[in-house]
């Protein structure tokens, strides 16, 4: 404490504020320097350490921490005080006066504690210290409690605000008298007590508290409905209808319908035939929520899918049409839907007829951030399913799908006739991805015509993520004709759309070789240095360094792998680095070539993966050394200073270098010189891994020193 007191003085002078210029209290520093609590101790240590300190102290050697107390009783800072005040908690039984004096000597003293609480130390002090004091010094501190205001003055504000200030200088006497316990006090002070807490009923100590986090759930929950006659149920739903939806219309913090279709969805989990029961007997208009839910869960539950059919037709038949509802049978539907059980026709006329024209910015995809590194290659990352009709295009396209064999032509009619309502891209675009990769099923011409469609009515859908992986599972099937009058549209819209179209076409181009119009446009990317083809060179360049690690498909990427590794486009390096993260380099003449063709443009050793290539060069050492230790060479030469550094990604790459030098040993002349260069050149750029190494040798036995004399063993007797 006394090396670190005065340094934690000069800090409380820099971030304390002034004091209030008519509440009464000690300077304080808002919440950057406040006393720690049970929950933010973990994120003061200081002020954590020092409390923990002041108590020890107080209670091992109380006459000497009363001492520092009367040093430094004259500071202003609300901490000190706090520290002080803790501290004497301890020392009552040693100095009741003292502490006494203390507390009663200064108005801000009965101010104490922390933001939320201000009176809280100064109330513990106080019930520490009742039971010491004689009767007049009881006298003393109630006195001075009643005589106590929360403000030194009241300034000439409006007569509203100066009777809220009266009310709460009540207020700050109330829970001051609060600490100190009832059988220390005075008849006065009980009668003063018993009337303010008359006054101001469920006064909270606290001036400000968090509440905590709560759900707000349903007023009966499942495992009540469980236990509770029909009745009873069907009355909470007669209350809770639709209309309150999350709210209950009579208890706040209650939930309403929503909640309490969710418990008896839940229900139907456990008792799938009684949660039937009771919806059959909620009403269409009020309770159609509750039904949905049930509805949904129905299919989890192993229930029978013609029996669930069966439920819904007389449900529908009974009046229950909210839109809402017509999503949640639609749910219910695709979860259901096997090929053992097809869906009706009239469900599938039903939800034929519950497709309608929304407005096309209602699931806007343009708030999207572009999607970072490969379209194709990359992570598929997570969407969330948009609403409006997916739910029922969803369902009726798995409806027609899953049934042997598939109702393509009914499939394709509904939508057709839906691609002439207005519909939002970001509908479109999850369908594509999901279902639209089955219309190969269906007659080819007309399916390509309506993908035509499509695309000139939404072209956004290429411009994003789901639907440039649509694009890529259509290349398949689809005519050379579509897939070139496609992609070029891609090519003429965003970026995103631009690199689609680069990594599509360069597939197609594994794909279909005898293509012609795919070399001919990927040779036009290759040759052009405009900025307007930049992106679909990007593209390009992440199909061939995928493609390129597959054997099916190696000699094609590798004609253009080269060829783009000395393009002096910088934004190619990240896509070609993807190289780096195969597998397996196998010992062939593409894999030698493209380490020559890294020797030749050293900057691609850049790469953050490159420190994969030295495992990659570990495993070629033995097939081809001499070019090995080129290349280890040439990543000495860009990558040596950033190796030794401990703050760089380079650290630890010295250890595959290292082994390649003693593999390269290993091998004898003429590849011995070569490792021992390497390891000198590592020893030149004070690697870590290389100076550890060469201690270890140095440790060897001292040259000229006699070996030790073999040991001699006995034979055994036979």
């Amino acid at each position: 404490m006394e090396a670190i007191w005065p340094l934690f003085l000069e800090l409380l002078e820099t971030v304390t504020r002034e004091a209030h210029s008519f509440v009464v209290g000690y300077r304080d520093a808002g919440l950057l320097v406040d006393d720690p609590d049970e929950h933010t101790r973990l994120d003061k240590p200081l002020p954590t350490a020092l409390f923990l300190a002041v108590e020890t102290w107080a209670k091992t050697n109380p006459a000497t921490f009363l001492a520092f107390a009367r040093n430094h009783a004259d500071k202003d800072y609300l901490l000190v005080q706090h520290l002080l005040a803790t501290g004497l908690r301890h020392c009552v039984g040693h100095a009741a006066d003292e502490v006494l004096e203390f507390l009663c000597a200064d108005p801000r003293r009965l101010v104490i504690g922390p933001y939320s609480e201000p009176h809280r130390d100064t109330k513990k002090l106080i019930e520490a210290l009742a039971p010491y004091l004689a009767s007049g010094q009881l006298h003393q501190l109630e006195q001075t409690i009643l005589n106590s205001h929360r403000y030194s003055r009241f300034p000439d504000d409006d007569a509203e605000t100066r009777m809220r200030r009266l009310r709460w200088d009540r207020e700050h006497r109330l829970r001051l008298l609060r600490g100190l316990p009832r059988r220390y006090m005075s008849q006065e002070a009980q009668r003063v007590l018993d009337e303010e807490e008359r006054a101001f009923p469920g006064l909270s100590d606290k001036d400000i508290w968090f509440s905590g986090f709560h759900s707000v759930d349903s007023p009966v929950s499942a495992e009540q409905m469980e236990e509770a006659k029909d009745e009873d149920v069907l009355n909470l739903f007669a209350e809770l209808t639709d209309e309150t939806s999350w709210d209950h219309p009579r208890h706040r913090g209650k939930g309403g319908a929503i909640q309490a279709g969710r418990s008896l969805a839940k229900l139907a989990e456990s008792d799938a035939v009684r949660a039937v029961r009771l919806i059959r007997q909620l009403q269409p208009g009020k309770n159609e929520g509750p039904v949905g839910d049930v509805l949904r869960a129905l299919p989890k539950t192993g229930f029978d899918v013609s029996a669930l059919y069966a439920l819904i037709e007389e449900l529908l038949e009974k009046g229950f049409d909210s839109a809402e509802f017509q999503r949640d049978i639609s749910h219910a539907i695709h979860d259901a839907a096997c090929k053992e059980a097809p869906v009706p026709d009239r469900l599938l006329d039903h939800m034929d007829g519950w497709l309608v024209g929304v407005d096309p910015a209602s699931e806007n995809l343009s708030s999207e951030k572009r999607h970072e590194g490969s379209l194709l290659w990359g992570h598929g990352g997570w969407s969330i399913q948009p609403s409006g009709n997916y739910p029922v295009l969803a369902a009726l396209s798995r409806a027609c799908l899953v049934v042997e064999p598939p109702l393509v032509t009914r499939w394709l009619v509904s939508l057709e006739n839906h691609l002439g309502r207005s519909e939002s891209t970001r509908v479109w675009a999850a369908i594509a991805e999901r279902y639209l990769v089955w219309l190969h099923l269906a007659d080819r011409g007309r399916a390509q015509a309506f993908l035509d469609q499509l695309f000139q009515r939404f072209p956004e859908m290429l411009q994003h993520h789901e639907g440039i992986l649509f694009m890529a599972y259509l290349q398949r099937w689809i005519t050379p004709e579509y897939a070139r009058r496609w992609l070029s549209q891609m090519e003429t819209m965003d970026a995103t759309a631009a690199q689609g179209a680069g990594e599509i076409l360069m597939l197609r181009r594994a794909w279909f070789p005898d293509e012609a119009w795919p070399v001919q446009r990927i040779d036009e990317w290759l040759s052009s240095s405009e900025e307007d083809t930049a992106h679909q060179r990007i593209g390009l360049a992440y199909s061939v360094a995928h493609l390129w690690s597959e054997p099916d498909f190696r000699a094609v990427a590798h004609a253009y792998l080269l060829p783009l590794m000395a393009n002096p486009d910088a934004g190619l390096a990240q896509p070609l680095g993807e190289v780096l993260l195969a597998k397996t380099l196998f010992p062939d003449r593409p894999t030698w070539e493209w380490l020559d063709a890294l020797c030749e443009h050293p900057s691609l050793f850049l790469d953050q993966r490159s420190e994969f290539l030295l495992e990659h060069l570990e495993t070629l050492v033995v097939s081809d050394p001499v070019r090995v230790a080129r290349v280890c060479n040439k990543l000495l030469d860009v990558a040596g200073e950033a190796m030794r550094d401990i703050s760089t990604r380079w650290y630890l790459t010295g250890e595959p270098l290292s082994a390649i030098a003693l593999s390269l040993q290993d091998m004898g002349e003429p590849y011995r010189a070569d490792g021992v260069a390497l390891f000198e050149r590592m020893l030149e750029f004070n690697l870590p891994q290389a100076k550890e190494m060469a201690l270890s040798l140095d440790k060897r036995m001292p040259i000229g020193s006699s070996p030790p004399r073999p040991k001699r063993r006995r034979q055994r007797s036979r």
